[in-house]
């Protein structure tokens, strides 16, 4: 059909499976739309002590399609560009352009510049904090430069909670705003499933344990401190603690953990891809959720 409109998601995130299921369904959903990613070939992400690579291969599915395209960085998400962006939208000619990239990053402008005229622009924003979080030299560029250019080129914004709306009101964006999830639920990764409690449990020497757990970044912003203060309170015997990631505060964490006997009750997973995060879920009687 001639007449289809026409879809670009961009982001780096894409380049995880877990992160395109959501835009398969909506174009297996929505016949009348082409659906196209547009994601780093290579990727590679640093986040805490392990080097994970992605690398994406070209799809097409009917209405559905995955453009791999080579980038600047292969590991900064703020800094970086897509080589030959401006001939891959001329090519496919989006209507809608969707960046699931937040307000300081630079592949916000380069879209911009090499954009369609007829293409509307929206933009994903988890910024709940204003610009306080960031230093002083980011701060100007937002104000004076970056900001204003995502005011003048965009639409509106989509947002994961109502003090992003806040924030985004703050910094003088009066354009519509919409709050959902970036990334959405799989409910064929996100189901119970008693063969793999078991085995993991079982493995885990947790079979008999009350399981406590979390899955998420191992930092003092998701609470996992005041998680570890509680359980020096639980005169229960029979708990367990099973936490799902890794992060900047895990040592921290590990020598709460052993400084209290806890070796035997507590298990670190480490990074784990988020479509294995529901497995490691179905171990758990009891989810924490701490954030700050």
């Amino acid at each position: 059909m001639d007449n289809k409109k026409k879809l670009v998601i961009i982001s780096h995130a894409q380049v995880q499976k877990s992160s395109r299921y959501r835009w398969e369904y909506f174009a297996r959903t929505y016949k009348d739309w082409e659906v196209h990613l547009v994601t780093p070939r290579y990727w590679e992400t640093r986040w805490f002590k392990e080097v994970k690579v992605f690398c994406v291969k070209p799809e097409h599915k009917e209405n559905f399609f995955i453009h791999p395209m080579q980038t600047t960085s292969v590991d900064n998400w703020g800094r970086y560009f897509i080589i030959g962006l401006g001939k891959k939208l001329k090519d496919i000619d989006p209507d809608v352009i969707y960046i699931v990239q937040e307000e300081s990053i630079l592949i916000h402008h380069q879209i911009y510049r090499v954009k369609n005229k007829k293409s509307k622009v929206i933009f994903f924003s988890m910024n709940a904090e204003g610009r306080e979080r960031f230093g002083k030299k980011m701060q100007f560029l937002l104000k004076y430069f970056l900001f204003p250019d995502i005011k003048r080129n965009t639409v509106a914004a989509i947002t994961h909670c109502k003090e992003g709306v806040w924030s985004l009101r703050s910094q003088g964006y009066d354009k519509p705003i919409y709050i959902q999830t970036n990334i959405g639920v799989h409910n064929k990764v996100f189901q119970p499933m008693p063969k793999i409690r078991q085995v993991i449990r079982k493995k885990l020497n947790f079979e008999d344990r009350f399981v406590i757990g979390y899955a998420g970044r191992l930092v003092k912003d998701k609470g996992i401190d005041n998680l570890l203060e509680a359980l020096k309170l639980v005169n229960f015997d029979k708990w367990a603690l099973l936490l799902v990631g890794d992060g900047y505060d895990r040592d921290e964490f590990e020598k709460i953990i052993k400084n209290n006997n806890w070796e035997d009750r507590v298990y670190i997973t480490g990074f784990v891809e988020q479509h294995e995060v529901g497995r490691w879920m179905n171990a758990m009687d009891l989810f924490f959720i701490g954030s700050k």
